[in-house]
């Protein structure tokens, strides 16, 4: 896709959708475990993932306000990206999960988010971060005296590996065949 660096359409106020924050669902994948992707024309939604044979995506499930994804605009030498960022709280301290947080270390995911707001139309109800480049570890904190005994999570692109676009928006013709596409991921591929 050719750098479009002219404004070519404007932005409209949706006076009947007021913006939300927060996030209801989140998924990760491992990235090494995707083997294609489909984009709109534009590049800024996902309308299709494929993930190889035997692979999966995994619900993470946590407390409330314990799951968010970002993007943060940066700029270096090599021109504009973007910083990913997704968040988890996890609520369960046991040997079990010690023992899968030990893979969290190097893992590299991408993570697919469903956010309490959809956008004026729908579309936007899941966001997906590090679909390119991945997402490494970058915080694991544990402090029994904060965060009522939780443990935050967090999962960033890596300094020199930012992505191309913000999040991108994960959307298959419309909301049922959407959330039929992320329930089939959640099943290994054939």
């Amino acid at each position: 896709m050719a750098c479009e660096t002219v404004i070519a359409a404007g932005f409209t106020r949706e006076c009947d959708n007021r913006p939300a924050a927060g996030a209801t669902k989140q998924y990760w994948g491992n990235r090494d475990d995707i083997d294609a992707v489909s984009y709109s024309a534009g590049g800024g939604a996902i309308t299709a993932i494929s993930l190889k044979t035997g692979k999966q995506i995994y619900e993470v499930e946590a407390v409330d306000e314990g799951l968010s994804i970002a993007h943060e605009f940066s700029r270096d030498e090599f021109g504009a990206a973007y910083i990913h960022t997704t968040r988890f709280r996890l609520q369960d301290n046991s040997d079990t999960i010690a023992d899968q947080k030990i893979t969290l270390k190097e893992s590299r995911i991408f993570s697919i988010v469903q956010t309490i707001d959809e956008g004026s139309d729908g579309s936007a109800k899941f966001k997906v971060a590090g679909i390119k480049n991945g997402l490494k570890l970058s915080v694991d904190t544990l402090d029994s005296a904060a965060d009522n005994g939780t443990n935050p999570l967090e999962f960033a692109t890596l300094e020199g590996e930012e992505e191309a676009c913000g999040l991108n928006v994960f959307w298959d013709t419309d909301e049922t065949t959407t959330d039929a596409a992320i329930a089939t991921l959640l099943t290994p591929a054939p």
